[in-house]
């Protein structure tokens, strides 16, 4: 019988005074909304605040357990499926999928190949051979069961793999390239195997020739068809304003359509999304688009429902059969040692070191979000139910364990902190006269292009020491899994060319004005911003740069608080390339809008330089990049050096000065018949005095102010001021120069760090005498 109650009453207005007519309604169990605790009514027995609830507590415990054990390095994976419907978790294969670089699957290297290959086969021939054996022992038909296990085992899923790879900051690593590049080869196999099933699953020959047909059908149109449409929407699109949000609709409905179609015929739900996604390009725009709108869907939506609902179907009081668990839990053993051993063996035969193989054969061995999904399909009973409620809780605790265990070891295994250890002295003062001066500048827009090459000007490239640039675009990798980094040849016919980019047009046409004296060669990294260092430095080691130049971002403040992201990306991005640098960096804050169009005439190039000196490393690498441009013909330098005063003086850091007053002196040398070289010398009692005497600088007579990051000194102590400074990568005085006090200068700001040597200083100086020139005070 329904229930019958009063919800509220409201006055008659035809009535006389004083009569109500009682409004009800029907009150049903399967009731969605509640009418608030306000009206007596329990949220918690309502559909909708129940499942809203139901998330909160999944999202805060998720997020509250994964700070716990962030120590131990467990991955997310893991903390999910302990606090944990299957509700469009295809989406996280279809993202994975689109990502994916096509280059892998087209063109994969020989070591992939050879990896890829052997670390599937080995572990599916020993499990299955161990399978047929043991299935004679196996009660209640799941002989043939084994057969699938180890075809699950033999199997690494690329998105999983991406995903974990992704998480822990690997992808830039040369270990990590070639693991996601080996389970590109080994995922075909798998698919292969898994298309195999599907058309001989069926219950007789013409399902299994239909099905067939079908799948290749649902193939032929995703890779001759599908693409057509998506290269049209890239063409259509116009850079810089956002796709049209009618596409995105139609390509995440397709992809729910083509999925229960997929199911319908006997295909896995898994399948389907990896093929529509191959079919969105990489990184483009339509792919970018997708992958921002799938990313919030999935981490705070839709799985969030999966592994809910994984965590109802374990149920460790299943495993009641102590047989059959020993015997399965022998074959999961012995299918992840096979896996282990079939990958570390040809990785040893390709040249990798034994820490770097044992962490690749570890990668090869996580699982994920895909076995979870085949072992719930397994266990269906639309599925045949392959398993039962005993075997999903061995299959699932054992991809559990396995996980926590190797994902923490390969990421110790693999410590890439001194891949960028310079061998060689990678400074300026060591570069100053050679005939080649090799600098890496980095560029994130056409905005850095100007200030790169008036920079670039001003170092004053000569056929006696020419400037070889290196110019790496740095583009944030949104849309694609693996990071690509990669250089282009500029060829004599490609320079008469007009086929270029603005920002390598203005690099070609500054070379063609530099009478052979400057040459440069474009490279792109396409890569995460918490990653990206690696592959500036990887860059910098291997072209042997004495110099990398990195543009800086004013975090400027908005309404509330907030800063710019993009902005804050890119200045931690600048703190990772001055921890792990090979040579000398330099930080470059743009200010002014200086014309160009005087580099073009180069006597009639005027260009004026400040430079700061309070002593120590990273001011002589400074002191020394100061005196290559004072060679320039329309460059006019001044050098301002604050000294302390002999009674303040620690004899302590009589070392420092000494090597002070030979960069100061290699300086006056350079310049000693120069006019529009300008030395001076302030002596002050402390650090207050130092701040007075910068403020009471012009800068506005100037258009670049060098400083150097690092003092440790009496005079500058960089320790007793952190605490002070908003931007550490500039240091102390280069932060107080970008700071607002300083916001009425135009004068762009170069903050030199030199590289930090594992084996003593980058710099080799000589302790011979000198005789000091007064040139003012």
């Amino acid at each position: 019988m329904a229930h019958v109650h009063p919800t509220f009453f409201s006055p008659d207005t035809n009535t006389s005074a004083n009569k109500y007519e009682i409004v009800c309604q029907y009150k049903s169990k399967a009731a969605i909304n509640s009418r608030s605790m306000w009206f007596g009514d329990d949220p918690l027995k309502f559909t909708l605040p129940i499942l809203m609830f139901q998330l909160i507590l999944f999202m805060f415990l998720s997020r509250s357990l994964h700070y716990v054990l962030r120590p131990l390095r467990q991955p997310k994976f893991i903390c999910n499926i302990i606090v944990s419907k299957l509700i469009n978790f295809f989406f996280f294969f279809f993202e994975n999928s689109m990502k994916m670089n096509r280059n892998l699957l087209r063109w994969p290297s020989k070591k992939a190949l050879n990896i890829g290959i052997i670390c599937f086969l080995i572990p599916f021939i020993v499990t299955n051979s161990i399978g047929l054996y043991l299935s004679r022992f196996i009660d209640d038909g799941l002989g043939p069961f084994y057969f699938f296990v180890g075809a699950s085992l033999s199997i690494t899923a690329f998105p999983v793999l991406a995903y974990t790879i992704s998480e822990y900051n690997l992808v830039n690593t040369e270990i990590g390239r070639l693991a996601l590049s080996s389970s590109v080869v080994n995922d075909i196999l798998g698919y292969f195997f898994m298309a195999l099933y599907i058309v001989i699953h069926q219950t007789s020959l013409s399902n299994s020739l239909l099905t067939f047909m079908i799948l290749i059908a649902l193939a032929i149109f995703v890779i001759f068809m599908l693409p057509p449409g998506i290269l049209w929407i890239n063409r259509t699109h116009t850079k810089g304003r956002p796709i049209n949000q009618i596409f995105i609709t139609v390509i995440l409905l397709g992809v729910l359509i083509f999925t229960t179609f997929g199911e319908m015929i006997g295909a896995s739900a898994v399948d389907v999304p990896l093929m529509l996604g191959f079919a969105i390009p990489e990184g483009s725009p339509i792919g970018i688009a997708l992958a921002e709108t799938i990313d919030t869907m999935l981490e705070d939506f839709l799985l969030p429902f999966f592994y809910i609902r994984l965590g109802l179907s374990i149920d460790v009081y299943q495993i009641k059969d102590m047989k059959n668990f020993e015997m399965l839990q022998s074959i999961i053993v012995i299918g992840y040692t096979a896996k282990l051993v079939a990958t570390m063996i040809p990785s040893l035969f390709c040249n990798l070191s034994v820490k770097h193989s044992l962490s690749l054969s570890l990668m090869m061995n996580i699982r994920g979000l895909i076995e979870m999904v085949t072992f719930i399909n397994w266990r269906a009973k639309e599925f045949v139910q392959l398993i039962d409620d005993q075997s999903m809780a061995i299959l699932t605790l054992s991809t559990i364990i396995v996980t926590s265990i190797v994902t923490p070891l390969a990421t110790i295994f693999l410590d890439s902190s001194n891949h960028f250890v310079a061998k060689t002295n990678g400074t300026i003062q060591n570069a100053i006269m050679d005939p080649e001066f090799r600098v890496l500048t980095c560029i994130h827009g056409e905005e850095d292009v100007h200030a790169i090459i008036t920079l670039l000007e001003t170092s004053h490239p000569t056929s006696f020491s020419a400037i070889s640039a290196y110019v790496l675009h740095l583009v944030e990798l949104v849309g694609r899994v693996i990071p690509v980094t990669y250089c282009q040849t500029i060829s004599k016919q490609m320079l008469e060319s007009n086929d270029f980019d603005p920002t390598t047009a203005a690099f070609r046409n500054y070379s063609n004005n530099s009478n052979g004296c400057f040459c440069f060669q474009p490279c792109t990294v396409v890569a995460p911003y918490k990653t990206m260092h690696k592959d500036i430095c990887t860059l910098a080691l291997q072209k042997r740069a004495a110099l990398i130049i990195i543009p800086s971002r004013k975090n400027h403040s908005f309404i509330g608080g907030g800063v710019s992201a993009t902005n804050s990306s890119i200045n931690k991005l600048n703190r990772n390339v001055l921890l792990n640098a090979p040579c000398t960096v330099g930080i470059l804050v743009h200010r002014g809008h200086h014309s160009l169009a005087a580099v073009r005439d180069y006597f009639a190039y005027r260009y004026s330089i400040l430079v700061i000196f309070l002593g120590g490393t990273d001011d002589r690498e400074a002191l020394a990049y100061c005196t290559r441009m004072s060679t320039h013909p329309g460059v006019s330098v001044t050098v301002v050096r604050f000294m302390l005063c002999e009674t303040n003086r620690d004899k302590n850091d009589e070392n420092e000065r000494m090597m002070d007053d030979f960069v100061v002196h290699e300086f006056k040398l350079h310049n000693i018949r120069n006019e529009r070289a300008v030395y001076c010398e302030k002596v002050v009692e402390d650090m207050e005095q130092v701040f007075y005497g910068i403020r009471s600088l012009r800068f506005n007579n100037y258009h670049l102010v060098m400083v150097g990051r690092r003092h440790n000194t009496n005079l500058m102590n960089d320790t007793a001021m952190e605490n002070w400074i908003e931007n550490s990568e500039l240091g102390v005085i280069g932060d107080m120069l970008e700071s607002s006090d300083f916001a009425t200068s135009v004068a762009s700001i170069l903050v030199v760090q030199q590289c930090v040597m594992v084996d003593g200083d980058c710099f080799n100086w000589k302790t011979e005498s000198s005789h000091y020139m007064h040139w003012c005070s």
